[in-house]
């Protein structure tokens, strides 16, 4: 038979040159090649330059992170703060409240103290002290200054009612007076009249004895002795005038001094 010859192996395809930035390596698995670094993108290459400075305890990413914390740690302290002290104001205005209700019940009472009658003040005083006395402490802080303002009240009434009871004092002194003079005044003129009708009543009888010796002397008949009695009758007569104008003197000058005494002291 004849000879055959064997079929030829097929040619080998010639390697791939290889490309830039690639070395050359060993095939170890699809699409890889072992010794071989791949091609990167100019962004990739960015990135990966910038790798090592996010990594570790220094880099910007924990700074970010730190800065984070402490501005919450921060935010926290402030509000912490701001609570704090909303309550402390709370407290401070409670108090303030408390404080100004029991001082107005303790002004309260101080007002009628203020307008209190000589005889309504003991009976306030001791309604003010009470009130002191029971809200005391609820005025806290401001208890001295009310203190101070119910000391200088009870001083002015005390002065003020003192004032009254002395001006009333002084008007019952006067009415006093006054009645007193009066009466002295009632006295003398009961006094004066009397003294009056005595003077009148003595004139009048001196009158009438002067009459009588005037009618004796027409029964008589001697002409010497009617002459001394008619001389007699006129001393006589003359006397009786000149002691009824002193009595009439006298009884004016009386009525006037009487007069005089009660418009002075009528002024006074």
């Amino acid at each position: 038979p004849p000879a055959t010859a064997s079929a030829a192996p097929p040619p080998a395809l010639p390697a791939p040159a290889p490309q830039p930035g690639k070395a050359a390596g060993k095939a170890v698995g699809k699409g890889q090649v072992v010794g071989v670094r791949p091609v990167m993108k100019p962004h990739d290459l960015q990135m990966e330059r910038k790798k090592p400075e996010t990594i570790g305890p220094g880099g910007p990413q924990n700074n970010r992170i730190e800065e984070l914390r402490r501005k919450s740690a921060e935010a926290e302290e402030a509000q912490r703060k701001r609570q704090e002290e909303m309550k402390r104001n709370r407290e401070e205005d409670l108090q303030r409240r408390k404080e100004m209700t029991a001082a107005t019940n303790v002004r309260k009472v101080l007002a009628k103290v203020r307008a209190a009658r000589a005889d309504s003040y003991d009976a306030l005083r001791a309604q003010l002290e009470e009130s002191i006395a029971t809200n005391l402490e609820a005025m806290g802080s401001i208890a001295s200054k009310v203190g101070q303002e119910a000391e200088e009240v009870l001083q002015a009434a005390q002065t003020r009612i003192d004032d009254l009871n002395e001006q009333r004092a002084q008007e019952d002194r006067e009415r006093a007076e006054q009645e007193k003079q009066r009466k002295h005044e009632a006295e003398n003129s009961v006094k004066f009249v009397e003294e009056a009708k005595s003077d009148a009543q003595t004139q009048l009888k001196k009158v009438q004895e002067a009459e009588e010796l005037c009618k004796k002397l027409e029964d008589e008949a001697d002409p010497t002795k009617l002459l001394e009695r008619t001389e007699a009758a006129e001393k006589e007569v003359a006397s009786v005038l000149g002691e009824a104008n002193e009595v009439k003197a006298a009884i004016h000058e009386k009525q006037r001094r009487m007069l005089t005494d009660g418009n002075s002291k009528i002024r006074r």
